[in-house]
């Protein structure tokens, strides 16, 4: 009796689907080295993300450049010409109050190293992108 009389291989056949052939490739995307393809959402969360990293970016710079005189003198140590009396080295700014009561005074010293931070920052940007952009490349 052949095994095809007896109905057990047609059985087997049907349960366990055709057998594989040599031909069959494997379909996972793993395998064929193709990226799984992205969703409309997750491309649009992407570019709002990057958006506003930029739009934070950028307003960290205008307060930074509004607020130099502050940082200046905040952060920075008054130079030996500005304590002269000549008073060469600072540039004078009368109160806001029609030009009545204290004079502030801005060393300009310490006004162009804030302003060097500052364009040391713009400066880094271009560095700071390639060194991480070289990790994300090569660790992901």
């Amino acid at each position: 009796m052949t095994p095809a009389a007896n109905g057990k291989s047609e059985h087997l056949l049907l349960e366990n689907g055709p057998p594989p052939s040599d031909d069959r490739r494997p379909t996972s995307s793993s395998a064929t080295g193709d990226a799984p393809p992205e969703n409309e959402a997750h491309g649009a969360m992407q570019t709002i993300a990057g958006v506003m990293g930029n739009v934070l970016e950028w307003y960290d710079f205008a307060l930074f450049g509004f607020f130099s005189d502050v940082i200046a003198t905040v952060f920075f140590a008054p130079s030996d010409e500005a304590n002269d009396d000549a008073g060469d080295d600072a540039v004078d700014y009368d109160n806001m109050a029609g030009g009545e009561g204290e004079v502030l005074e801005i060393d300009t010293t310490r006004l162009v190293h804030s302003f060097a931070v500052y364009g040391g920052a713009f400066l880094m940007r271009p560095v700071g992108g390639m060194v991480i952009g070289f990790i994300g490349d090569k660790y992901g």
